[in-house]
């Protein structure tokens, strides 16, 4: 009798900016075969916004135990074709990654010394919307790749901006013929609505506490929320941009204020404590007397939308988003027909709020309203 696994280690983060506000890591056993070690990774940039997220699933070969000593595990390797391709709704730049799994000498996935990465390959991506077939085309990253000492093979789309649910199929061809096949749906536009439609803590309502926003989507829909204020500051005739985010609330941990931020959530309802925009409000000039430097310019509330494949490729790999799920011997989500990997989709839902003029003003500050 013989055992053999393949151990999946998966980092996701989530970036605001250059701020870290999400982080975890999952480690899932699934059936494989060692020194068999496939590769992909797929960064997914927001087009103009900041919100950076990369996700990176790194599958590295297991140990291996039996009593049968002539048994080989790696008999039966069979290559596999991976292909990753997230549209960014944001953006007309589309960049899909093709790669193989590898089979190393040994049961040590660091013995290869070959790039997974395939060029050669035709991608083309059809969108029912507009009833047209674009075609990818070559090109190279030196953001992946660089183990092996030279740019990776990537391919590009610089030509479609997705529409909300939109239907889209992917058609990845490999240079011996091999086809994989995809399909998704673009994630609809939600409807945001909000307690207030501008910032401000003032009230006449003693139980007017916090500023609420809630939307409207589909239940596999997966979100990731957040509210930035944007203010500069006018010293000698220099101006500077800042921005700062809002979090929902602060919390006390060990005497000492944290703030809490929504992350990655399928709730539809968002609550910011007006203590919490309050507190904000403050830090932005604390230690400056010069309060009438700072210029308070508008606040944004942006909500990236993710389609169901996204939502469970996620939930594979980070779980249900709740303490209590325990996931064992869960192979991670792929939807690609013929091969492995992602094909998924996102869109930015944004809303400006102003922010009141007479509560700016009580901080000092100015308004550029």
């Amino acid at each position: 009798m013989s055992k053999y696994g393949t151990m999946i280690k998966l980092s996701t983060i989530i970036k605001f900016g250059n701020m870290i506000k999400f982080r975890t890591m999952s480690k899932l056993r699934t059936v494989g075969k060692p020194g068999t070690v496939s590769k992909f990774g797929t960064l997914i940039k927001f087009g103009t916004s900041p919100l950076t997220v990369l996700f990176v699933a790194t599958l590295f070969s297991g140990l291996f135990t039996g009593c049968d000593s002539g048994f080989d595990p790696k008999k039966n390797y069979e290559e596999k074709y991976l292909v990753n391709l997230i549209i960014k709704g944001d953006s007309i730049d589309q960049i899909a990654v093709v790669s193989r799994s590898f089979n190393v000498p040994g049961y040590n996935p660091n013995e290869n010394t070959e790039s997974p990465f395939i060029e050669g390959a035709a991608i083309s991506l059809t969108s029912k919307f507009y009833g047209q077939t674009y075609t990818f085309r070559d090109t190279t990253s030196t953001e992946i790749g660089g183990k092996y000492g030279k740019p990776a093979p990537i391919y590009k789309l610089s030509s479609m901006r997705a529409r909300p649910n939109d239907s889209l199929t992917l058609v990845a061809t490999m240079p011996n013929g091999k086809v994989l096949t995809s399909k998704c749906v673009v994630p609809q536009v939600v409807d945001i609505r909000l307690s207030k439609t501008y910032i401000s803590t003032v009230t006449n309502n003693p139980d007017e506490k916090a500023l609420t926003v809630q939307w409207s989507a589909p239940p596999e829909y997966l979100f990731v929320p957040r509210l930035v204020l944007y203010y500069a500051t006018d010293k000698n005739g220099v101006v500077k941009g800042y921005k700062r985010e809002i979090p929902l609330k602060f919390v006390d941990v060990n005497g000492e204020l944290k703030p809490v931020f929504p992350g990655v959530t399928r709730d539809k309802i968002l609550i910011y404590d007006y203590a919490a925009i309050n507190k904000v409000m403050l830090d932005i000039s604390a230690g400056d007397y010069d309060k009438y430097s700072y210029v308070i310019q508008d606040a944004w509330l942006e909500i990236v939308v993710t389609d169901k494949n996204l939502a469970n490729y996620y939930g594979s790999t980070e779980g249900f988003l709740d303490d209590y799920s325990v996931r064992l011997d869960e192979v991670t989500y792929s939807n690609i027909e013929g091969g492995l990997g992602v094909f998924g989709a996102y869109k930015v839902t944004s809303r400006k709020l102003n922010v009141e003029e007479n509560y700016v003003q009580s901080f000092g500050y100015r308004s550029r309203l």
